[in-house]
C-alpha cells in the first residue's frame, strides 16, 4: 500500500487516503492502535487491484459520461439542476492542461508533462468532498503502474476526424495528489503533475 500511498508529506491528508481507500478496496482492516514517538496511531490495511471488482473499482466515467477535458464544465445545467458529472459515479470531473515537456532527440517520442486536476462537488452542502477529488487522483496514480493496460494502442477522433493511433509507452506522477483551495467554498480540488511517453504509431512504422 505504500506505493499508493506515498508519502504522507506530499499534501495529501491522510484522512482523505483512509477515506477514499476505504471506498476502492475490497476490504479494509482496522490493524489496531500504537504509539509512534508518542502519538497515537491507528493502523489500516487495504487491498486494491486496479481495473478488476471492488467498489467502485470501475473505470472512471463508468456512468457513460466523459469525465475528462481541458475545460471545467459548469457544475449545474441552464435549469439549475445539477450537472451530470456532480450526481454521477465516481461524482467528480479530470480537467487536463500541458505544462512542460519535450520530444526526444532521436527517436518520435513525445514527453509532455500535464497538470492535472481532480474536482468534485456535493450539491446543497457547501462542504467540499475532499475525499471523492482524491479518490480520482488516486485512481489515475494506480492506472500509471498497470503495466499491462498502458501500453495499448489508442484510437484518436475528435468531432468527425480521425487522427493517427498512438499508444502511451510510459506515464507516471511528477508530484503527489495535493489539495487546491479554491475561492469556491463548496468545490474540492486536488492537483498533480503527469509525464507521459507517447508515440504516434504510423511513424514508428514508416
Amino acid at each position: 500500500m505504500s506505493s499508493l500511498l506515498g508519502p504522507f508529506g506530499g499534501g495529501t491528508d491522510p484522512a482523505d487516503l483512509l477515506a477514499s481507500l476505504t471506498a476502492i478496496s475490497s476490504s479494509v482492516t482496522n490493524l489496531g492502535t500504537t504509539t509512534i514517538r508518542g502519538v497515537p496511531v491507528t493502523g489500516f490495511r487495504g487491498e486494491y487491484r486496479p481495473g478488476e471488482g471492488g467498489r467502485p473499482g470501475p473505470a472512471l466515467g463508468a456512468c457513460g459520461l466523459s469525465i475528462v477535458a481541458t475545460q471545467l464544465p459548469e457544475p449545474a445545467t441552464k435549469d439549475n439542476k445539477p450537472a451530470g458529472w456532480v450526481i454521477a459515479p465516481p461524482f467528480g470531473f479530470v480537467t487536463v492542461t500541458t505544462v512542460g515537456g519535450g520530444e526526444d532527440e532521436l527517436l518520435p517520442a513525445k514527453r509532455p508533462v500535464m497538470q492535472v486536476d481532480c474536482w468534485s462537488t456535493r450539491p446543497g452542502s457547501n462542504k467540499p468532498p475532499w475525499e471523492r477529488a482524491n479518490r480520482l487522483a488516486e485512481h489515475i496514480s494506480a492506472a500509471t503502474r498497470d503495466r499491462h493496460r498502458v501500453p495499448r494502442p489508442l484510437a484518436i477522433s475528435s468531432r468527425g476526424v480521425v487522427y493517427p493511433s498512438a499508444s502511451v509507452q510510459r506515464a507516471a506522477l511528477m508530484t503527489r495528489p495535493g489539495r487546491i483551495w479554491d475561492d469556491a467554498g463548496d468545490m474540492a480540488r486536488y492537483q498533480f503533475d503527469l509525464q507521459l511517453q507517447w508515440i504516434t504509431l504510423a511513424e514508428m512504422l514508416g
